[in-house]
């Protein structure tokens, strides 16, 4: 029905002012323009899911802006799109996808200013992504909405209100379960300066519904539900010396309910720092933080996003404080040195840790054997209790880049050794790198580069890595561009797909989805003559997830070719498309979507 209302709408509107002079005002105080592209063609589409289908049809965008009164008092901007597809617009949806996004901002010249958006999508193609890999393809409708109102009235506090909300219903291609998620949230937030102290303050009242395809778990499809409330307030004062102060305080409460497992926690924050720069070449500073509630800001983070956990002991108290002090000085216009002294101090899981750690670090820039190079390199010394235990980290990182007559040659690489933060008892290491190369060689350049990164925590099972590779030539008549990645490592699941996942032991290993895979890919695009462009990409992927004791073998294909010829306002095009992916998790073969399309679009400058 939505999207009926939509082919009604837009038609109606494109009928009305068809024959509409160059430009249009409504009344005294009405100003509007509308330009819009108009598509008509013969499409078919065929499926190992699906009837086959042939049809004509036709279709469109149009962009519609305009003001009331003045832009300054109220604008507007409506984008409708109907039946459009990867092969013959912008709107990025492997099937024909309906939409619209509209706008509108109030009283922008005044004190008090209001924004309000709104965008609706409909067969619309999404993502649920593995970290670092190649994104699984999903379609399905989506809905948003963004309020937004402030008051700035000279001599009271500036304040700023919103609002929004937004629902998804998408099916991953090759699986029967959908993955359902909203969201909503609402803001306040308050600016004030009297005396020489800037005040703000702020809440946030937001929460989230997901559910999640059974692919990925060893469960059926679980659902997941989740409140977030937030108070919090600042202020910062000009000191002598060129410093500052500042101090802030959160309180925050959420609840997560996962298939009827409810934890629940609360979350106050203090914050306090002073800096000062007594020298042009000095910087200098202090500052603490304590929180009552250690665990439960981990877990906050994963909730926030989406993410699905497990209290790992109810009841557990956790607590943390720490204490920084830190000097910077520029030794010269190409060197600085930092050094910082930090104490911390943790309890969770019934057991205390304190840690002290002295930090100094030297970086370094400067133009080098005819390239630029930046380097650092930093140190740190930890002792640790009750272990009583000494670790040393480092951290170094080094860029070069430089041009030899024809050649452009420029790599990165960093490394890390025990450096980990927010636990004490944890370290980490990792490693990553790229370069790349290109030459000019006639009227084409062609380029090859390569990169990974690696990181590992001193648990077993704990860590990611990347790794990509990619070559490619380019000229005025023809590019070519290949690709190849691998990645592998833990992660956790949510309603956007599965992303890195945080220490232990905030999640546990049973709730960690494990992964692999690698992919590779090819694209070609010509314009051997002036106004015709032929384009065609090649992909293919392949990567096995792990959950408790279910895993799956997930397979992805994709193709697409294109034509267009471009004529004063008319573009001919024709295309095919064909889209396979599948998951052994589910049981069913992999779907298989594929299309095929030519027809013209015309554009128009209705006023």
């Amino acid at each position: 029905m939505k999207r009926l209302n939509i082919w009604m709408a837009a038609g109606l509107l494109l009928i009305a002012v068809a024959r509409a002079p160059a430009q249009v005002t409504i009344g005294e105080n009405v100003s509007m323009n509308l330009n819009a592209q108009l598509t008509a063609g013969y499409a078919a589409d065929y499926g190992n899911f699906a009837a086959s289908d042939h049809s004509f049809n036709y279709g469109g965008n149009a962009q519609l802006a305009g003001y009331y009164y003045s832009p300054n008092f109220v604008s507007f901007n409506i984008d409708p799109y109907l039946d459009q597809s990867r092969l013959n617009s912008n709107s990025q949806s492997i099937t024909s996808g309906s939409g619209v996004s509209a706008s509108a901002n109030i009283f922008s010249g005044s004190n008090y200013p209001g924004t309000i958006s709104y965008n609706y999508s409909y067969n619309s193609s999404g993502i649920f992504g593995l970290p670092g890999f190649p994104n699984y393809t999903t379609n399905g409708t989506g809905d948003s909405l963004n309020i937004g109102w402030a008051v700035n009235k000279p001599g009271l506090p500036n304040l700023w209100f919103g609002y929004l909300e937004g629902h998804a219903d998408n099916s991953l291609y090759g699986e029967t379960t959908d993955a359902l998620s909203s969201y909503h949230a609402f803001n306040v937030h308050a600016f004030y300066q009297i005396a020489g102290f800037k005040l703000n303050a702020g809440y946030v009242d937001s929460g989230n519904n997901s559910q999640f395809p059974e692919i990925f778990t060893n469960e059926a499809p679980q659902t997941g539900e989740s409140t977030n409330n937030s108070f919090n307030f600042g202020v910062q004062h000009f000191l002598p010396l060129h410093g500052s102060f500042t101090a802030t305080y959160s309180h925050s409460s959420f609840n997560s309910d996962f298939d009827n497992t409810t934890y629940s926690g609360k979350i106050d924050t203090v914050s306090t720092g002073i800096t000062i720069h007594p020298l042009y070449k000095l910087d200098m500073g202090i500052s603490a933080n304590y929180t009552d509630n250690l665990l439960g800001s981990l877990y906050q983070n994963v909730i926030s996003a989406g993410g699905i956990v497990q209290q790992v002991v109810p009841g557990t108290s956790s607590s943390a404080y720490d204490v920084n002090t830190y000097g910077s000085y520029k030794i010269n216009d190409h060197m600085f040195t930092v050094g910082d002294i930090e104490y911390r101090e943790q309890g969770y899981l019934g057991e205390s840790f304190s840690a002290m750690v002295e930090t100094g670090s030297l970086t370094y820039w400067r133009y080098l054997l005819g390239g630029n190079l930046s380097t650092s390199f930093s140190i740190s010394h930890a002792s640790t209790n009750p272990s009583s235990q000494d670790t040393t980290g480092f951290t170094a990182l080094a860029n070069y880049s430089r041009r030899f007559g024809e050649w452009n040659v420029s790599g990165s690489t960093s490394y890390t050794q025990s450096m980990q933060s927010a636990l004490i008892g944890y370290t980490t290491s990792g490693l990553s790198y790229n370069g790349n190369v290109s030459h000019r060689l006639w009227h084409y350049t062609w380029n090859v580069g390569a990169g990974g990164s690696t990181n590992v925590l001193n648990l077993p099972g704990y860590g990611n890595s990347t790794e990509f590779f990619t070559a490619g030539i380019s000229g005025r008549y023809l590019g070519v561009n290949g690709t190849y990645t691998k990645s592998s490592g833990n992660s956790l699941l949510t309603s956007t797909g599965l992303v890195p996942a945080p220490l232990p032991p905030v999640i546990l290993p049973t709730d960690l989805v494990f992964y692999g895979g690698h992919a590779y890919g090819i694209g070609i695009g010509s314009n051997p003559i002036r106004r015709l462009i032929l384009t065609a990409s090649y992909s293919r992927s392949f990567s096995n997830t792990l959950s408790g004791t279910t895993g799956s073998e997930n397979r992805g294909l994709s193709f697409l070719a294109r034509v267009q010829y471009h004529f004063r306002q008319l573009d001919a095009n024709a295309g095919y498309s064909k889209f396979e992916q599948g998951f052994s998790a589910s049981g069913l073969p992999p779907s298989m979507v594929a299309s095929y399309y030519f027809g013209i679009s015309r554009w128009f400058n209705f006023f």
